[in-house]
């Protein structure tokens, strides 16, 4: 069988098995054989009687393989598990476990098998890119990496090693290290157009839009209906302000993807910076209505309601911003529940925290002793470098820095960049007595009172 000459094969084991029709490994032969020629239920018969005779772990396995050819994964996961059973030392085994659990939607415990094949066998290539590559697919960057680093030691100038590790340190921001890995792979395979993308996709993350274009061109050049590239490119000239050219490769992408909600996304915010402000909301309700839970499109929708004085959508659709990954990584994890303005808070502590930058931080400041006049008792959390400034507003009675490791005791919190919400914000009603602002002019806080409104 090992020389290909499968009719042959099959003929000793005819004629052996007319010596002894039990022969344990002549039937594992015979399902083998069968397994081949994709007789899948003739396989699954000859390897079912080799087991009656004799349980061994190899037989175990084929007939967890025929299973899987089968489509039943669940039967097949029961007979690997009793092959690692049997032989527990057995790297080998631990991986066929390992991807017949991926088979069945169980991937934390598939890494958990492909990490116990690599501690039978340290050099086991492959369980190290099966568990690399379920780590990357969980978002668990840092940890995949030490195992994608594990499969160049091990397999140098691996192609698949070196593309995705080179995707995984740009997860990482390493996008140094992941230029140079994209080019080592493309040096293996020159004519890859995913490796050409992912390059201009590094250059332009590093902000080096103009040298990205070139990148995304060469890709085009060999893959010129890549959606995501034709994305990527618009991408870039938007980046550089070009927003009427970023809408022309906007509009060939979504030829090749019409329901793409992110690009249709990416194309509403070219247009707002066009000022085709129509069309932005046009594209904005369309990605919504493809992709409900789209939060990106959610945030740039409100921005622009705001920019075009919807103040009312705008602060609520603001909120979405804690959908994104990207714009709330650094939230604090806060159990209390969050007021936004509806429940009374008088005689109770809140916590109002910075959520965004210094710049909205001042911006919205001017809220805080309006929340000091509902009757609460306020704490306010910001960054270090405004401790001293804020902690001299009106109502504030205790203020910290962000990074504070404890925090005190605490009702109910704000982001400081919801008040707007919480207070219904108009255009008219804006507070335009800036503490902060009459701070700088050098007039006294206390002199201010309560907030003004027009």
């Amino acid at each position: 069988m090992q020389a290909g000459r499968h009719l042959d094969a099959q003929l000793c084991c005819q004629q052996a098995l007319a010596l002894d029709p039990n022969h344990a490994d002549t039937l594992h032969l015979m399902g083998l054989l069968s397994l081949h020629a994709r007789q899948y239920d003739h396989a699954l018969e000859w390897i079912s009687r080799a087991i009656r005779q004799e349980p061994k772990a190899v037989y175990l396995t084929s007939l967890g393989s025929t299973l899987v050819n089968q489509g039943r994964s669940d039967e097949a996961l029961n007979a690997f598990d009793k092959a690692v059973q049997l032989k527990p030392l057995d790297a080998d085994l631990w991986r066929n476990l390992g991807a017949v659990l991926i088979e069945v939607k169980r991937p934390a415990d598939a890494i958990l098998s492909f990490q116990h094949a690599l501690k039978l066998n340290p050099r086991h290539w492959d369980a190290a890119n099966m568990v690399a590559l379920l780590l990357y697919q969980s978002e668990r960057f840092e940890h995949a990496l030490p195992y994608y680093n594990l499969c160049d030691e091990l397999e140098p100038n691996h192609f698949q090693t070196l593309y995705m590790r080179a995707l995984t340190l740009q997860k990482l921001g390493r996008l140094d290290e992941a230029l140079a890995d994209n080019k080592r792979a493309l040096a293996l395979d020159p004519t890859n157009a995913d490796t050409y993308s992912n390059i201009g996709h590094v250059l332009m993350s590093s902000g080096r839009n103009e040298e990205a274009l070139s990148w995304f061109d060469r890709s085009l050049e060999l893959q010129p209906n890549s959606a995501a590239t034709l994305m990527n490119k618009a991408i870039a000239l938007a980046a550089m302000r070009r927003f009427a050219e970023a809408v022309s490769w906007y509009d060939r992408s979504l030829e090749l993807q019409p329901n793409s909600a992110l690009t249709l996304t990416n194309k509403a915010i070219a247009l707002a910076e066009l000022r085709h402000f129509d069309e932005a909301f046009a594209l904005y309700h369309r990605a919504r209505a493809i992709d409900p839970c789209h939060a990106v499109a959610d945030w740039n929708l409100a921005l622009l309601q705001l920019l075009t004085g919807n103040f009312e959508a705008g602060w609520a659709g603001r909120e979405a911003r804690r959908k994104i990954p990207a714009l709330s990584a650094y939230y604090p994890k806060l159990s209390q529940p969050m007021w936004l303005g509806k429940e009374p808070i008088e005689g109770k502590t809140i916590l109002i925290n910075v959520d965004e930058g210094l710049g909205d931080t001042i911006q919205f400041a001017r809220y805080v002793p309006m929340v000091a006049e509902l009757g609460a008792r306020v704490i306010l959390a910001v960054q270090e470098p405004l401790r001293p400034l804020l902690s001299e507003l009106p109502g504030v009675s205790q203020c910290l820095a962000f990074t504070a490791s404890e925090l005190p005791a605490f009702d109910t919190y704000c982001s400081i960049s919801s008040l707007p919400l919480a207070f219904g914000t108009r255009l008219e009603t804006i507070p335009l007595r800036d503490p902060l602002f009459a701070r700088a002019c050098g007039v006294p806080l206390a002199s201010l009172g309560g907030p003004a409104r027009s």
